[in-house]
């Protein structure tokens, strides 16, 4: 059986292709993959059908020694790309087989999405150029092998409008940040408090000069009560006082 380096999570949603010692350059079909990786399968056959007729580019990121600059790679946030046309005919090619493997194992093609892309380097194989002088080089191919995973995306579906409602909670000044908001509505709790404890004890306290009015002309509190308060009489049966008059 052959190995793949990745298992997919779930092999039951999942569908794999591979091929091993393609003749197709290696760098080429790698920078090709990146650039499918995690996309949706029909996405990626018009993609790859683009860069057949070189209306979209191929990023060249991590071998692009000697690439030129090209205006379509701006779309990708690079500046330099190539259109390889062999690797993204193979390419097209294994997706095809994925694609053939999934409607076989009953999945959804429509849903299927690029989980996982791999190339690796295959023993090169030699041949030979004659140079001048008698001299001869050698004329060796670079093939590679290539993996992919493909798995049906899960759809999203959307909770009902009951739900979001009962979960809405009514966010008081305790729960904001402490802006501005939160120290106003601190200091109205503080001096809400410093009122009751005063209201408290001024209900406790038996203050004489809650008894008799004010005398609006001299402001000052009507001695009598006063008097009475600070000088009880010795006993109940004296109901009268006596006042000397001049």
């Amino acid at each position: 059986m052959v190995r793949y380096s990745l298992d997919p999570e779930n092999p039951t949603k999942s569908c794999k292709s591979r091929g091993s010692n393609l003749r197709v350059h290696f760098k080429n079909t790698r920078e090709t993959a990146q650039a499918i990786k995690g996309m949706h399968i029909r996405k990626a056959n018009k993609y790859l059908r683009d860069v057949i007729v070189k209306h979209q580019c191929v990023p060249f990121r991590r071998y692009n020694g000697g690439v030129g600059r090209c205006a379509q790679a701006k779309q990708h946030g690079w500046t330099q790309g190539r259109w390889p046309k062999k690797s993204a005919e193979f390419l097209l090619h294994m997706l095809k087989n994925a694609e053939s493997n999934a409607e076989l194992k009953g999945l959804d093609v429509d849903s299927l999405v690029i989980e996982h892309i791999q190339v690796n380097k295959a023993p090169k194989m030699r041949r030979r150029t004659y140079r001048a002088h008698g001299r001869i080089n050698p004329y060796m191919s670079s093939p590679c092998h290539i993996e992919m995973i493909l798995t049906e995306k899960e759809q999203i579906v959307p909770k009902p409008e009951e739900e979001v409602a009962q979960k809405k909670k009514v966010r008081t000044w305790r729960g904001k940040s402490e802006g501005w908001g939160f120290k106003h509505a601190a200091r109205s709790e503080v001096r809400r408090i410093k009122v009751g404890l005063v209201s408290r004890d001024l209900e406790s306290c038996d203050f004489p000069f809650t008894e008799g009015p004010m005398n609006a002309t001299a402001n000052t509190v009507n001695p009598a009560p006063l008097a009475a308060h600070l000088n009880p009489s010795p006993s109940s049966s004296s109901s009268s006082v006596a006042v000397m008059t001049p």
